[in-house]
């Protein structure tokens, strides 16, 4: 094993190889931890995927036996994309990373309060307040929860809802997910069953599109509208590309609002999506092959 990381090292220049023995009763030296990250897969990373990192892991049934956990990125099509491999990565991350944002994956949080609180109520109302994406809204769905069950609220409230509520995401991650499937998916594919399908950012526009003609925009300054629907009115600025619901902030791409207001204008939309997504950055993506 120790040979291994070596040759990694010597063929893969600014790759990261982690190995850690154990000294067994019989005076040998025993494998117990490792972690391996590519620098090409590294830098493929850092130069075309989101800033957004899922931690999972899936337990070897083969002669070796224990737990791989795999740090797994999204690039901008919101594909897998394997960063780096170990064992004892969790840990790492709290040493390393500890001001970084943490979120919880929703479905293990919905699957664990359906365990506790019987009934489809509690899944339909924890997945509004988990996508709501201002705090006024969380609070409304988080309320109905107290008046149905307290005990079911206090609950969600000990998960930290700042772990698992688009309300409390930071901005600027283009990446709005409150579940790690794509995570779990690599887990899925590494086992050769199918992996779930994802729903593009191109046909969530294409959704938005649809949904325009519900919204009313009244104009409220250079650059500024305000965009009513049915049940709901929030203020978009189109110089900041900003709107009030935060989702535009959060995803990078926009929603039905933004979309209403750019068409408004009769502007390219695709000239308000965040860089991220841009072809520059998915060109970067493409990750050549690693030295022999």
């Amino acid at each position: 094993m120790v040979s291994y990381g070596h040759e990694i090292l010597r063929t893969n220049h600014g790759s990261t190889v982690k190995l850690d023995v154990e000294d067994g009763l019989n005076g040998k030296k025993y494998f117990s931890k490792f972690y391996v990250c590519f620098q090409g897969v590294k830098q493929g990373w850092i130069e075309g995927c989101k800033r957004i990192i899922g931690l999972d892991g899936c337990f070897l049934k083969g002669v070796c036996k224990g737990e791989l956990l795999c740090a797994i990125g999204r690039d901008v099509n919101d594909k897998i994309y394997p960063i780096a491999w170990a064992v004892g990565l969790i840990e790492a991350v709290k040493e390393l990373l500890p001001y970084v944002e943490h979120r919880q994956c929703a479905t293990h949080i919905c699957q664990n309060l359906q365990k506790r609180f019987t009934g489809a109520i509690y899944h339909t109302l924890f997945w509004i307040a988990s996508k709501a994406t201002t705090e006024h809204a969380f609070k409304v769905m988080m309320k109905e929860i107290e008046t149905l069950n307290p005990d079911a609220h206090q609950y969600l409230m000990e998960k930290d809802p700042k772990t698992w509520s688009r309300a409390f995401f930071q901005a600027e991650r283009c990446c709005d997910a409150v579940e790690n499937g794509f995570s779990e998916s690599f887990n899925v594919v590494i086992v050769d069953v199918m992996k779930k399908p994802i729903i593009t950012m191109l046909e969530e526009l294409r959704l938005y599109m649809m949904d325009i003609i519900h919204y009313q925009l009244l104009p409220s300054g250079l650059n500024q509208f305000e965009v009513k629907g049915a049940t709901d009115a929030y203020e978009v600025d189109l110089k900041r590309k900003t709107y009030a619901c935060r989702l535009w902030q959060l995803n990078g791409y926009g929603c039905a609002h933004s979309v209403a207001s750019i068409s408004y204008l009769n502007r390219d939309v695709e000239a308000y999506v965040n860089n991220m997504f841009s072809t520059t950055t998915l060109g970067r993506n493409t990750i050549t092959e690693l030295p022999p």
